[in-house]
């Protein structure tokens, strides 16, 4: 079983290719902004689910990520700060 560092370093991988995903597509002469939306929505869900488990807070099944940092919120507040931007990045 895995323990805390290798879960927490396993979420930041797993965003961190969604954010080169993103990167690489914006690069293109015509870009598919759809795709680049999507990638970024998931490389935030999967730092916000990481920073979760360093927290020792047990990530939910959810791609809401007001959800997630308010989840982060009941243990550091000054996350809750993202609340609104992070909304924005919620698909409805």
């Amino acid at each position: 079983m895995k323990d805390k560092i290798d879960l927490v370093i396993s979420w930041l991988k797993k965003g961190e290719r969604d954010l080169q995903v993103a990167m690489r597509e914006l690069a293109q002469k015509e870009p598919f902004t759809d795709i680049v939306c999507f990638h970024i929505q998931q490389a935030a869900e999967k730092y916000l689910k990481g920073y979760l488990v360093w927290l020792d807070i047990e990530p939910k099944k959810t791609h809401d990520l007001e959800d997630l940092v308010l989840l982060a919120g009941t243990k550091d507040k000054g996350r809750l700060v993202l609340k609104d931007t992070l909304a924005e990045l919620t698909p409805l």
